[in-house]
This record gives structure tokens, C-alpha cells and sequence, in this order.
């Protein structure tokens, strides 16, 4: 009785451990760029993220929905914004560019966190963690089509290079 038990549990935990197997293959390779604007009263900024993808097939991401934080090791992270993502395929076994816009606030609380972002990505001392928290649908190419996932719950953590010329405008 308990094997058919053990099996069922193993037949059901198995695409987690193969979504957990391909979604290690994806990182931030760098921070390209980072544009803070004033849209109306709302404060917005547009950060250009390259992503690499390290698998076999190509990778999307769809129907995305994303809080984006800065922290530097052993500290608490800075709620940069929030942002939602269409849809962004990451080629196989190559990097690609996507720019999100990210929803940061009103008044002075978002021009506070703003500098508080800018002073830790900033530092040439400090090696800055991005974490990339949402849900999104998660999908793999297949020679077919698409092989997707509904609404896949991330928490990620990413250290990217920073790229040094025209950083923040």
C-alpha cells in the first residue's frame, strides 16, 4: 500500500523538479541601463536587464507579474517597483535584452527608495543582488510548440554586472 502511495507522490512532484531543473539554466547577466521618470504623480522606471538562458530550448516567460528589489549582501531589500511582462523568450543557449518598466511610487517615499537604489547600484564597493519576485507562466520549446505551465510563483536572486557607461538617466 505504500509504494503505489510513494510512486503517486513521486509522479506528481516530478514537473516541479523538471521546471526547478530548467528555471537554474536562466540568470541576470547585467543591468544595462536604468531610467527613472515621472509619468503624471506616478514615478516609473525602465531598467534594461539582459538574461541568459544556459539550456537546450528556448525559455519564455509570459503573462508576468513582478515585484523587482536591490539589496546588498546581509541587508533587507529596496522595493524598487513593481512590473509585468508580456512575454519574453530567452533563445537557447543565448543571452536576451528586455526592458521592464517598473511601477516605483508617488512622491517622496519613491524618490527616497529611488536614491536609496541608486546608492547601493552605484557603488563600485558593493556587488548588488536583484531579486526578481512574481509569478509568471513558464514555458519550454519544444519541436511542436510551446509546453507551458500556468502561473509559476518565483522568488529569485541574481547578482549582474553592472554596465559602467550611461547608467542611470
Amino acid at each position: 500500500m505504500l509504494l503505489p502511495i510513494i510512486a503517486l507522490t513521486i509522479a506528481l512532484a516530478s514537473p516541479a523538479f523538471g521546471q526547478l531543473e530548467i528555471a537554474e539554466q536562466i540568470d541576470i547577466k547585467a543591468i544595462e541601463s536604468m531610467q527613472v521618470y515621472k509619468n503624471g504623480d506616478k514615478f516609473m522606471a525602465k531598467v534594461q536587464v539582459l538574461f541568459s538562458n544556459d539550456h537546450e530550448k528556448n525559455i519564455r516567460l509570459k503573462n508576468g507579474d513582478f515585484n523587482v528589489s536591490i539589496k546588498k549582501a546581509g541587508s533587507a531589500g529596496i522595493h524598487l517597483g513593481r512590473g509585468e511582462v508580456a512575454e519574453l523568450v530567452i533563445p537557447a543557449n543565448n543571452k536576451q535584452s528586455y526592458s521592464l518598466d517598473l511601477f516605483v511610487g508617488y512622491g517622496a517615499d519613491a524618490i527616497g527608495r529611488i536614491l536609496q537604489v541608486f546608492n547601493i547600484v552605484g557603488n563600485p564597493d558593493i556587488k548588488p543582488i536583484m531579486t526578481l519576485e512574481g509569478e509568471s507562466d513558464f514555458g519550454i520549446q519544444s519541436k511542436r510548440g510551446w509546453i507551458s505551465s500556468k502561473s509559476l510563483s518565483i522568488e529569485w536572486d541574481f547578482t549582474p554586472k553592472l554596465q559602467n557607461e550611461v547608467l542611470f538617466q
